[in-house]
């Protein structure tokens, strides 16, 4: 039968459907849709346990044989009477720290000092370090690394394929002090640990540009994946991670003896390590190679957020590089694919020059990502781009860059009926193409920090992205005060999973790493805050403990 097409108007929006008869009929009001869909539909044999209950594996992710879950449920945190509450509130310390006392213990000369005493790098100074990474930024004619990487090493200027802004404004700072950039927040994410117990989640560092000026502000997180000591204990290994973040809400911090004891148990968890562990700041967290190459997969890595001299801001990341020649070894910053970041313009199917990737990642995102998009939680609203269609950067100050921006004038088109075809299969009639291309602008790092923020994901209206910062693009600010979205919506969450793990019981292993009698094969761990009933056995391929797809947030 030829396919029938149907003008569907919501509000100001006319969105243009085809649809063989073989798919599901949408049926509409002039105002609403009336459907009768599960919040949450899958497809039969692809359920996998989510911090909410269900959501979708993607195709690629499947496994014939998936190991097997534990299922750890968490209370529903009441509701938040004022949130946010007012700037200068201490935030929960198991969560994140922004007190003075123990920022005073991570001046960033010390942090690359380590990285490159652990990494043997004796070639390279903690100076060095720092500005190679912002004379990457520009040109080699310029560079006052000469043998490091450049933003022009290859014809056309470009990170994994895709073209990158050549040079950058941020690349004067190749001259600044390290001491221009002051460590503003230390954060724990277990959240993002591997549910098979692969690793025990990130652990970041963020620093900022001060003298503060509201024309030229740059920020650097530093985000260290923490290796599991213990792989065959599963996430039971990752136990003293966990009991360590929670004892410190025991440390009165207005004494000065609590001050004390949380300034060295911080400093303590990032420069040495809980017992067994390696510390935080070890240069095989942020990616350590021997040689350079695309993005290291399991691996932590090193971001910038920059608007100095009052430019676009963008975003961009880093791994760590060793080179050595006979005795000597350096260190280098790397420059990478921003992850979760495809190149904007592929959203655009009628670009009449698209990139040579953009029918593979139209078929790739439409099978692979849209399950996982479809969910109402924002929590829960993930995105888990293969590397190869990740950007070079993420520019949150050009509306161009929102995916949504690029899909919107192109519609109907071939990619946007695959997503909504999916949309159909999963039982979404009340969401279209344009609102998936927006929940996916949520997960980039352009979108989540600015771009998305207060921007409706549906017709209805929910949910909608929760903002920044008052004045924009950053969550965590110069003086370590936190975004709406980060009070009222993200930490929450967090919080739930991390005390719903912290209270279950190991059926690995126990906290010292001792296989327990009655164990078998570890167990793969996801937290659940859902009633909803849940296989026992689904698989959680490419999960993490807080049931969500691995992604940048």
């Amino acid at each position: 039968m030829n396919a029938e097409r149907f003008v569907l108007t919501q509000g100001r929006k006319s969105v243009l459907m085809h649809r063989q008869s073989a798919r599901a009929l949408r049926l509409v009001t002039s105002f609403a849709w009336l459907v009768a869909a599960p919040a949450f539909p899958v497809h039969a044999q692809e359920v996998v346990e989510s911090g909410f209950g269900i959501e979708l594996s993607a195709p690629d992710a499947r496994v014939t044989s998936p190991p097997p879950v534990r299922v750890v449920p968490a209370e529903v945190p009441p509701p938040v009477s004022s949130c946010p509450p007012p700037d200068g509130t201490r935030p929960d310390p198991t969560l994140i720290n922004t007190d003075a006392f123990v920022m005073a213990r991570f001046p960033l000369r010390r942090v690359f000092r380590q990285l490159l005493l652990r990494a043997g790098a004796f070639g390279t100074n903690e100076t060095q370090l720092f500005q190679q990474m912002w004379d990457s930024m520009d040109v080699k004619a310029s560079a006052k690394f000469p043998s490091a990487p450049h933003c022009d090493d290859n014809a056309t200027p470009g990170i994994n394929g895709f073209p990158i802004d050549c040079p950058r404004p941020e690349a004067v700072e190749k001259d600044a002090a390290l001491e221009s950039m002051v460590p503003v927040a230390l954060i724990n994410r277990f959240d993002l640990a591997d549910a098979s117990g692969k690793n025990c989640g990130e652990y970041r560092l963020i620093y900022a540009l001060k003298p503060f000026r509201a024309d030229n502000r740059n920020l650097i997180i530093l985000e260290g994946m923490l290796p599991n000591p213990r792989p065959a204990c599963g996430l039971d290994a990752c136990r003293p991670v966990v009991d360590f973040w929670e004892g410190l809400a025991t440390l009165d911090a207005k004494t000065a003896n609590g001050q004390r004891a949380l300034a060295d148990r911080m400093e303590s968890f990032y420069f040495a390590g809980l017992s067994g562990f390696s510390p935080v700041i070890d240069p095989t967290n942020f990616g350590l190679r021997e040689n350079p190459g695309s993005y290291l997969a399991g691996a932590g890595q090193i971001r910038t957020n920059m608007f100095v001299t009052g430019t676009l801001w963008q975003l961009r990341e880093f791994q760590l590089q060793r080179v050595c020649r006979g005795f000597t070894c350096r260190m280098l910053m790397n420059p990478v694919s921003v992850k979760n970041n495809p190149l904007p313009q592929m959203f655009d199917a009628t670009d009449p020059a698209p990139h040579e990737r953009a029918a593979d990642f139209h078929a790739s995102f439409a099978s692979g990502q849209v399950g996982r998009l479809v969910t109402d939680d924002i929590n829960m609203i993930s995105m888990d781009v293969p590397d190869r269609f990740n950007a070079g950067q993420s520019t949150s100050s050009d509306p161009a860059d929102a995916y949504g921006f690029q899909m919107d004038e192109t519609l109907p088109n071939a990619f946007g009926d695959a997503i909504e075809d999916e949309l159909a299969h999963l039982g979404r009639f009340d969401l279209t193409a344009l609102d998936v291309a927006k929940r996916a602008s949520t997960q980039s790092c352009a979108g989540c920090h600015q771009l998305s923020v207060n921007e409706p994901l549906s017709a209805s209206g929910s949910p909608v992205w929760p903002p920044s910062r008052p004045d924009g693009f950053v969550h965590v600010d110069e003086s370590g005060f936190l975004s709406e979205a980060l009070w009222c919506h993200f930490l929450p969450f967090r919080k739930g999973v991390l005390d719903a793990f912290h209270t279950s019981e190991p059926t690995s292993c126990d906290r010292r790493g001792r296989p327990l009698q009655s164990s078998a094969a570890p167990r793969a761990v996801v937290v659940s805050r859902s009633a909803a009933p849940v296989p026992p056995q689904a698989p959680v391929v490419g999960l993490t403990v807080a049931g969500r797809p691995f992604g940048p947030n």
